[in-house]
């Protein structure tokens, strides 16, 4: 009854992380349904491992107990530098996330469902984006009704009046993988995919072709497929500012279009620029090997930067990236082992795309990519047998 329950209790937390964003739209002042669900996972955790005496693989025993020092060393140096205790909780917070991995490794059992919250999560967000779109431009729901309705939830961003990026919208570029991976029906591909070009974000576009790009050059004999899609990545990053911008001048009825219509990248881009220069001002050789601490930021990002990396390099020197670098480097090591089962593909291309994506958003030190991550570890640790829908069995519970 009990693991039962373990395992309902995962698929709410699935279905609330592939459909929730940041977590903030189901949050009543503080608390939101994401740390109830949290909460109830780490109590239910507890029990089980008392209950049954069950324990992790030493595999990933190893891997939560070298995240919990790097956790232990920026809250410490935090502390140590005077941190706000404000800033330092907002970076811990999402980190904490982590300690869901005995949870999501004790409560898996079966990949169908996994699949098919991913594909049908991405087709739901993909139909609404586009319905919501449509509403907007037909004149139905008047942009700046929509624009201040959801505008305090901090879950979504406007690309002028044009469109708009939910937080979410990572699971609808990860459920485009499961679709193409798994069978996906051809509308639904189509469907998610106009949903994503028409999010306007590069950084979705150029993390997919990277992932796939990769995966094909070094696990596939479709290596001239793989490259061309790298290249691809690397045209859309040199000109995909001018693409936009033309694209703005065109929808732009105005007598002066505006190359900025769909946002202006520039200056998003030049954010990022300044927020490399003052981490590189703000390094010295202490900083460069152990960061700053948690709670730390620079002028132009007090709490969060948009390049995930450079975060945790400010925050946590090179000792932070070497254990996302140890996350990501295990977790491929037991892709290998797994690799020519069909089943465990979606789940390595999505982890990689959540690192690649981090290149320029942040996501793998928050929950939305920190959920992907660990059921990646979880899958390749459990060693998904061949041919067998029902890929978890008891035996690993």
């Amino acid at each position: 009854m009990l693991r039962k329950s373990l395992q309902v209790l995962f698929y709410v937390v699935a279905l609330e992380l592939t459909l929730g964003g940041g977590g903030r739209l189901t949050a009543i002042g503080p608390i939101s349904l994401r740390m109830v669900l949290f909460a109830a996972a780490i109590i239910a955790t507890a029990i089980h491992l008392f209950k049954f005496k069950a324990q992790l693989p030493a595999f990933l025993a190893s891997l939560l107990w070298i995240y919990t020092g790097m956790m232990v060393l920026g809250i410490s140096i935090g502390l140590i530098n005077n941190a706000p205790i404000s800033y330092l909780w907002e970076d811990v917070k999402p980190l904490l996330y982590f300690f869901l991995l005995p949870f999501i490794y004790f409560s898996v059992s079966d990949s169908n469902a996994l699949s098919t919250i991913f594909k049908c999560g991405a087709v739901a967000m993909a139909a609404a984006f586009v319905f919501i779109l449509t509403l907007i431009h037909t004149g139905i729901i008047p942009f700046l009704s929509f624009y201040h309705t959801v505008l305090d939830t901090g879950e979504f961003f406007f690309r002028g009046e044009i469109t708009f990026f939910y937080k979410g919208f990572l699971y609808m570029c990860i459920g485009l993988i499961f679709l193409l991976e798994n069978n996906g029906k051809k509308w639904q591909i189509i469907l998610v995919l106009l949903a994503i070009i028409l999010t306007v974000t590069r950084g979705f576009w150029m993390a997919l072709l990277i992932s796939y790009g990769s995966y094909y050059i070094i696990f596939s004999n479709k290596k001239v497929r793989g490259a061309v899609l790298i290249v691809a990545a690397v045209l859309l990053l040199l000109y995909s500012q001018d693409l936009i911008g033309k694209v703005s001048k065109s929808l732009d009825r105005a007598p002066e279009p505006k190359p900025y219509l769909l946002g202006d990248r520039t200056h998003s881009d030049n954010d990022r620029v300044r927020t490399v220069k003052e981490v590189i001002e703000a390094a010295d050789a202490t900083s460069a090997f152990i960061g700053h601490g948690f709670g730390i930021g620079v002028p132009i990002r007090p709490v969060h930067m948009e390049i995930s990396y450079l975060e945790i390099f400010h925050k946590q020197g090179f000792i932070g990236l070497i254990v996302w670098f140890l996350i990501f480097i295990n977790g491929y090591r037991k892709f290998v082992d797994v690799k020519n089962n069909t089943l465990a593909v979606p789940f390595f291309i999505s982890s990689a795309f959540v690192f690649i994506q981090s290149l320029s958003n942040q996501f793998i030190n928050n929950p939305i990519g920190l959920f992907m991550i660990m059921m990646a570890l979880t899958v390749f640790e459990k060693k998904i047998p061949r041919n067998d829908d029902a890929i978890f069995s008891s035996q690993h519970l």
